[in-house]
Parts: C-alpha cells; structure tokens; sequence
C-alpha cells in the first residue's frame, strides 16, 4: 500500500525539467581561468629560471672574489712582519750579545 502510494510521487518529481546547475557560461568561465593559471605557471617558472642564471653567474664569481680577498689579506700580513723587521732587529742584536 505503501509503494502504491510512493510511485505517482516519483513520477511527479521526475516529469518537471530540471534547472540545470552547471552552464555554458561556467564552463568558459573554468576554461579562462585554467587559461590564466597556466600562464601564471609560465611567469613564474619563467623568473625562476632566471634567480637560477643569476645564482649561477655569482657561483662563477665568488671563487675569484675569495681568492682576491685572501690574497690580499696574505700580502698585508707579509708588510706587517716586513715592516716590523727594523723593530725586532735591535732585541736580537742585544739577545745575541748576552749568549
């Protein structure tokens, strides 16, 4: 009895057309956006891409930039110990004298 009375319910239900929730106008509507993501992918693997040739040109030029550095600290402690040599040369004249 109780299915007899639920049948003319389901045909009702289902002889309207339905409002159709996902249009045309949303599916142009995901495309452009699809559109707009990938090329914003694009500019961004774009400018990594150069940060990556920027890290490389500085990889390039720090071991010279070092070795200047380096260099440059040895030859100012070679005139400190050169330039001290008139100094300590009277302490070893005298240390000399007392041996």
């Amino acid at each position: 009895m109780k299915v007899l009375l639920a049948f003319p319910l389901f045909l009702t239900t289902h002889s309207f057309p339905r409002k159709v929730l996902f249009t045309q106008e949303y599916r142009n509507r995901i495309t452009r956006l699809e559109v707009k993501v990938e090329e914003g992918f694009k500019a961004v693997n774009q400018r990594i891409d150069d940060i990556n040739r920027r890290i490389e040109k500085l990889q390039t030029l720090m071991p010279w930039g070092l070795g200047v550095l380096f260099s440059g600290i040895g030859i100012l402690i070679g005139l400190v110990i050169w330039d001290r040599r008139p100094t300590i040369s009277p302490v070893v004249e005298k240390l000399n004298c007392y041996e």
